[in-house]
Parts: structure tokens; sequence; C-alpha cells
């Protein structure tokens, strides 16, 4: 079956989180890895559609969506392109004086203190590439914002978790957007990684990734794997290319122990786990034989 442009990224995304490495500082800094860089480039052109969604903390309530889109103006004379990112579930974004999404260099500070705004749709550029309809002409597109050449700047969000408590994040991105005669080249556009603060109303340090967790360690080489994932009742385990396990222990995704019990058969019942991300540590005799991520949907 072919899977929609949405589908297909959406299923990218869910690969990337669950692949992608995540730590802790005693702050409780959450940090997440696109492994890889999510990537877009050529022309801006097509039906708007999303591109990518981004969920701080994996509960399945995404906080914003990475938009890409085209669309025409001053009576179609005129077609332009942009991207944007729609906020969702009551997230906000750091602007700059203009109404753009403001980048932020390493190190600055994202806390209440800034200009926040939540309405739901926030720019990042747009790009006015060609007129056709009126006077047939091609014109070099005019270019507005200021992420046109953005490297590794970051943007700063805010979001409500379901237990009402707020939280501040960043967002590493690079954007190289070149004019040519017709078209607005997206050249390369890459979200890198992301953090959030668990500590509710502490402000986060943009690019803090906080100190590693010991919770990819792990000794010899080994090749279990588990499915489904996503799962939302049983994951099933299987390979392991000869290394026994006898028993596993689940974490959260900040580090907190969740589950461990002596593992008696090939799957593990996570129906009463909360949705979200969780790393499944297997052991031999309390030693650390495989660390694999999951998402609980």
């Amino acid at each position: 079956m072919q899977l929609s442009f949405s589908e297909r990224w959406r299923q990218y995304t869910l690969l990337a989180v669950a692949l992608g490495s995540l730590r802790e500082s005693s702050a409780q800094v959450i940090y997440t890895d696109i492994d890889p860089d999510f990537l877009v480039s050529g022309p801006i052109e097509g039906s708007f559609y999303d591109a990518l969604q981004l969920d701080f903390n994996a509960d399945g309530s995404p906080e914003g969506s990475f938009i890409f889109s085209r669309f025409t103006f001053n009576g179609s004379c005129y077609t332009a392109g942009s991207m944007s990112f729609a906020l969702l579930n009551s997230a906000s974004v750091l602007l700059d004086s203009v109404g753009y999404i403001m980048p932020l260099a390493e190190g600055s500070s994202i806390g209440a203190a800034a200009n926040w705004n939540s309405s739901f749709f926030q720019s990042f550029f747009r790009s006015d590439f060609f007129i056709d309809t009126c006077d047939g002409d091609l014109e070099y597109p005019v270019l507005a914002g200021p992420w046109q050449t953005e490297n590794n700047s970051f943007l700063g969000m805010r979001f409500v978790d379901a237990a009402g408590d707020l939280h501040y994040g960043w967002v590493r991105l690079s954007v190289k957007v070149e004019p040519a005669e017709g078209a607005a080249l997206l050249n390369v556009i890459r979200i890198g990684d992301y953090a959030y603060e668990a500590t509710p109303d502490m402000t986060i340090v943009a690019g803090d990734q906080g100190p590693s967790v010991n919770l990819n360690e792990q000794g010899s080489a080994s090749s279990w794997e588990i499915g489904p994932n996503p799962a939302a009742e049983i994951l099933y385990l299987h390979g392991g290319a000869d290394q026994s396990i006898d028993r596993y222990i689940i974490f959260n995704q900040i580090g907190s122990l969740v589950e461990e019990q002596v593992l008696a058969q090939s799957t593990i019942d996570i129906t009463m786990l909360p949705r979200g991300m969780y790393y499944l540590q297997l052991q031999q005799n309390e030693q650390i034989v495989q660390v694999l991520p999951f998402i609980k949907r």
C-alpha cells in the first residue's frame, strides 16, 4: 500500500524518537536526538502538508508541527512558499519583534521573561518566488524572515503537560534557503535534536542536553529485538544470537525505574504503562546485555 507523505513522516518521527538518545541532568533536562536528522530539500511546491510533528515528552500529544506550504495571493498573480510552525495543545513559541520565530544562539536562556506567543501558525520565513498569470514574467524571489541562513540555531518553546505543569524547551534547526529564478530552493532544512526541562517552571538553556544517563551502557554485543514498536499491550522478544537473558528492567524517559521482573517467557506485558517513551534493559546474571527503546501507545 502506498503511504501518504504525512503518514511516511509520522512513521519517520516515531522511529527517530525511538532510536534517539535521551539524557538527564540533576535539573532533569530530557534530551532527544533525532537520528538520523530530519532533512528537507528542493523547491517549495505542492499543496501544504505537515512535515514533522514534535512531541517533547513522548506522551502522544505533540506540541507542534513543522509546516511547509505553497499558496497564491494578490489575485493569484504571485505564488509564495513558507516554512511555518503550527502550535498544538496550548504550546507557545518565542517570537522576534516583527512576528517571526526568533533564532536563538546556544546558551540563550529560555524562561518566563520572553515574548511568548501561542497563535496557531508561526513563521520562519516566506518566499514570493514567481509571477505567472498577471504579466507572464518570471522573477527572482523576495525572501523574508530571519531563518534563511541559520546554522545550528535554536527555537524556544514552552508547553503544558497532562498534569497542567509548564515546561520550557528548545529545538535545534539549520536552514539554508537560496533564491532561484522561478523558485525558492530549500537547499537544506535540518532538524537535529530537542530537549525540555522536566522540572515545572524551570528555565532551560538553549543547547543544554544534560549529562548522559547510563541506560545505554551494555555488555557484550547482542542482537535482541522487540516488536511491535510502538506497542499497546505486549512486547515480543526475539533474536538474541545465543545471548541468554534472565531479567528485564523498564525505565521511563527521565531514567526512573518503572518495572523490574524475572523474564520467564519471550513476551512482556506493558498494558498498565502510561503512553510514552521507555527503555527496556535486558540482563543476565545482573549484567546488562542490551537496552532497547520502545514507545507505549
